[in-house]
């Protein structure tokens, strides 16, 4: 799945799911969509929206050593990081953690999206969003070599609401999206809010990220022991290899 071509099986409200998050080219056969031909690396993004996290949590490490390319990497690790988080406030939810496939301002407004995490499109900011009760978690992500003081005050500006949909340069609301940021800050109204910053990165001080919860090895070395123990020294093994 993460490097040629594959053929994903679908039926019913999966192979709508499939169509709707672009996993791929369609295969009819009488009228009825009954494969998804998956033909770039790049839509492995749709599957988290399709595949159940308890199926592919135990395979996710060898994946990521056998195909460790950055961007598989990134979009991996923000898998990891929403399921240790919901693990954490909920040991023993792992079999039951899903991916909310709704927009976002549905996602807010749910009752019933227990377990259930929300990854924003990527103009909005923020990574990962899960809402625990009447508590919102921003999430970002960061695995990079080295990061700067501006870099991590940016990583922190993603997990602010005020900066949702936000363009840096011309420091305005990025065009097109005024409505829809619009109801979501009404929506968060209501919610309080926790600010997270993942890292895994050789910068050692965390020196302008005072605002937010930070998460790294120092930090937090017992962040994902719900789902694997082992997943830190993995990181550091990924992140080695990139230096060779």
């Amino acid at each position: 799945m993460m490097t040629g071509k594959a053929i994903l099986l679908v039926n019913g409200q999966l192979a709508s799911d499939a169509v709707r998050w672009g996993l791929g080219f369609c295969k009819i056969e009488e009228g009825v969509i009954y494969a998804i031909e998956m033909v770039e690396s790049a839509i492995v993004e749709c599957l988290r929206y399709l595949v159940p996290f308890s199926d592919v949590v135990e395979t996710l490490a060898s994946q990521l050593l056998r195909y460790p390319k950055p961007q598989m990497v990134g979009l991996m690790l923000e898998y990891l990081v929403a399921y240790a988080l919901v693990a954490n406030h909920h040991p023993g939810s792992v079999n039951q953690i899903k991916t909310f496939t709704g927009s976002m301002v549905e996602y807010l407004k749910s009752s019933t999206a227990q377990y259930q995490v929300f990854f924003p499109d990527h103009c909005c900011g923020p990574d990962i969003l899960f809402k625990d009760g009447s508590t919102l978690y921003i999430i970002q992500v960061k695995f990079v070599d080295k990061i700067s003081k501006q870099e991590r005050v940016d990583a922190c500006h993603t997990t602010d609401p005020q900066y949702f949909y936000w363009n840096r340069n011309k420091g305005s609301i990025l065009k097109g999206f005024e409505t829809r940021r619009g109801k979501i800050l009404a929506e968060l109204k209501n919610m309080s809010r926790t600010r997270v910053v993942f890292l895994h990165t050789t910068t050692k001080t965390v020196a302008g990220m005072e605002q937010v919860r930070v998460v790294n090895q120092e930090t937090e070395p017992e962040f994902f022991d719900n789902l694997d123990n082992k997943i830190w020294p993995l990181l550091n093994k990924i992140r080695d290899g990139f230096k060779k």
